[in-house]
């Protein structure tokens, strides 16, 4: 007679349920269970580890949104799942460098700079209510200048499923006083 040593099921410890942070999770791990000399690791439905291992880890950033994973254990007969997780990845604040908040300028403004995001795919630059950019950059120098007067502007850093709003900077150009 054979028989067939059943696989008892194991845990998924990292990422935890409910994970969320600016930054992607850099290793999955599982308890193995028992009887298990395999495991499959999917994330979002596709397979991103096949191994004996309990554990794997990644150099990759996930796309900001919701993303699912989970480990089928196997003993070269059958396979169990051992449930499902499901972590949050979402896009940190963009800060404002230039122009400052508060600057007094007797120069036109036309370079707009601020840090890069976790996760950003692009950014959108608005100077006074209008979106004058939309690129990868964490920097912009338009054609024409920020008018005579004062000027606000904000960064909005995007992902085909977040956008995160950056605060908003103020900043007044005024003419130089006429030279007698």
């Amino acid at each position: 007679r054979s028989f067939v040593i059943a696989i008892t099921n194991g845990i998924l410890i990292s990422p935890e349920q409910g994970y969320s942070n600016w930054f992607s999770p850099t290793n999955f791990e599982w308890s193995s269970g028992g009887n298990a000399s395999g495991y499959r690791l999917f994330m979002d439905g596709g397979l991103l580890y096949e191994g004996s291992g309990t554990n794997f880890s990644i150099a990759t950033n996930f796309q900001a949104g919701t993303h699912t994973w989970h480990v089928a254990a196997t003993n070269g007969t059958e396979f169990i799942s051992y449930g499902t997780n499901s972590f949050f990845v979402s896009i940190s604040t963009p800060n404002l460098i230039s122009p400052s908040n508060g600057l007094n300028s007797l120069i036109p403004i036309d370079t707009f700079t601020w840090n890069s995001s976790s996760n950003a795919a692009g950014y959108i630059l608005n100077l006074n209510g209008t979106d004058i950019y939309s690129g990868a950059a964490d920097n912009f120098t338009s054609s024409s200048n920020a008018g005579i007067g004062t000027n606000s502007w904000f960064v909005i850093a995007t992902n085909t499923t977040v956008q995160i709003f950056s605060s908003t900077n103020t900043f007044v150009v005024t003419l130089p006083a006429p030279l007698l």
